[in-house]
């Protein structure tokens, strides 16, 4: 995994064991300013790119980089997110924690059913899908064995028929499959967002008191919605993904997690991962920020 990290700490860009007089380090870290040098050192993941501002001539000196090592995926420092945008038209995948929102939705549920004071089996739960990944097969399943009833609401229903009938045949399950605007999430306990756009999402009828999980982020323009739009997620980090180079005041903690995680393996080898880490959430993020306890026992 690739790092960027900008920072003015001049210190970072020497080891600590350096005998270099710090007046020499100024010096130095001077010259990399002015002539737009990188620094390369590594952490406990993989290669980190250290560079003392966020100016042009870094972003372009960067990018000219990143074509010749033929890098796929990277993380950036939060001072520099900016540049994510221009980045990623390298066909280069910047994380952003939102693949690893996608991992935690069962135990997204599990957080709003607690704060809830509620079972799982008490809830109808509704997920709704657009383009379908590994991962959403498992959250189906995982969801449809722990609650009362689940919704889901996809144009590419073909796609869960295999999942459908296992689920029937070993579980007795019934999915339940429908895409009706108007009555197809009316039901619901908690709604499941994954991957609908804004204007999409908003054309669907939604019960006044629900918890929405929102992985796409959208506002919601229901007049009489009068429930709970959840847009992120905050975890604590494992102690044992902590790094003196990738610190966490540099980095945003879940985009940390999440290039810790990230692989290409089956998506019940990455949930079996974070559940061996004993992955915590902290809070779920609305839009004015943490979500108090009392909201959850509103709806």
């Amino acid at each position: 995994m690739l790092y960027i990290k900008c920072t003015k700490d001049y210190l970072e860009y020497f080891k600590e064991e350096s005998t270099i007089p710090n007046f020499c380090k100024k010096l130095i870290f001077i010259y990399k300013k002015l002539f737009g040098k990188i620094t390369k050192t590594k952490s406990n993941n993989g290669e980190v790119w250290l560079i003392p501002n966020d100016s042009l001539k870094f972003k372009e000196n960067i990018i000219k980089f990143l074509k010749i090592y033929h890098v796929n995926t990277l993380v950036l420092s939060n001072n520099i997110l900016s540049w994510k945008e221009e980045i990623e038209k390298l066909n280069i995948r910047v994380l952003d924690g939102k693949w690893l929102y996608r991992y935690l939705i069962s135990d997204i549920t599990k957080y709003i059913c607690l704060n809830k004071n509620q079972n799982m089996q008490e809830q109808n739960i509704s997920i709704i899908i657009r383009n379908t990944q590994e991962i959403d097969f498992e959250n189906t399943k995982n969801l449809s064995e722990n609650c009362r009833s689940l919704n889901l609401v996809t144009k590419d229903e073909y796609k869960f028929r295999r999942l459908e009938e296992v689920l029937y045949k070993e579980k007795g399950i019934v999915l339940n499959s429908s895409y009706n605007y108007k009555r197809s999430l009316l039901k619901s306990n908690i709604i499941i967002n994954v991957d609908l756009d804004e204007k999409e999402f908003n054309k669907f009828a939604l019960p006044r008191k629900a918890v929405i999980i929102n992985l796409e982020k959208t506002k919601i323009y229901n007049k009489g919605f009068d429930g709970i739009n959840i847009l992120n997620y905050e975890i604590e980090l494992p102690e044992k993904y902590l790094d003196k180079v990738l610190k966490t005041d540099s980095f945003n903690k879940e985009v940390l997690y999440e290039s810790y995680v990230y692989k290409k393996t089956s998506p019940q080898n990455i949930l079996n991962e974070i559940k061996r880490d004993n992955l915590k959430l902290m809070h779920l993020i609305g839009k004015s920020g943490s979500i108090d306890i009392k909201e959850y026992l509103k709806v």
